[in-house]
């Protein structure tokens, strides 16, 4: 298959919200319902968008020159190793939570399907760190051991803390999600 390619004149990651790139002298952004609110006053596609995170996919809103021409919506699988580490965590009677920058009705549905017990969701990258801290506040520990976002293939905990873990969605399933404590 032998595809033309277009030169893109400006690239930008914004993290948290997607990418903003020029092309052909149009502005084009790729990115998640914050961006979308910054850029575009109308969503034709409010039901489409609405029906998507019910059903747990992670919406992606693509925006030319401040219109908004169309969503891609994917969904991530959960796998059943993560499905059983989450069962392992609640016999030894650990809460499980969730943190991610997810939509919040696409987080509560990917928690349902992995028996998760807590959703924290909408929180941009920069600010995960700081919701483990609440949870650590408020007498809550988060898991030790594990790298974040490293592979979950199974779950025999050395250790247990307190009795809650953090858990972190990626894209090899369900994560512990890691935080030094001082």
């Amino acid at each position: 298959m032998n595809l033309d390619l277009i030169d893109i004149n400006v690239f930008e990651a914004i993290p948290g919200h997607g990418i903003r790139a020029q092309v052909d002298h149009k502005e084009l952004y790729v990115g998640n319902e914050r961006l979308l609110t910054k850029h575009v006053n109308e969503n034709p596609f409010a039901n489409q968008a609405e029906a998507f995170a019910q059903d747990g996919k992670t919406l992606m809103y693509v925006i030319v020159d401040k219109a908004l021409v169309g969503i891609i919506a994917v969904a991530d699988v959960i796998k059943d190793t993560s499905r059983l580490a989450i069962a392992k965590m609640h016999e030894q009677g650990l809460e499980v939570a969730m943190i991610t920058g997810d939509h919040v009705k696409t987080a509560e549905a990917i928690a349902k399907l992995a028996g998760i017990d807590r959703v924290i969701a909408d929180v941009l990258p920069e600010d995960k760190a700081n919701e483990v801290k609440k949870l650590q506040s408020q007498g809550k520990k988060s898991g030790h051991g594990w790298r974040r976002y490293q592979r979950c293939t199974s779950f025999s905990p050395s250790r247990r803390w307190n009795s809650h873990w953090v858990w972190n969605r990626c894209s090899y399933g369900i994560c512990r999600h890691r935080i030094n404590e001082k």
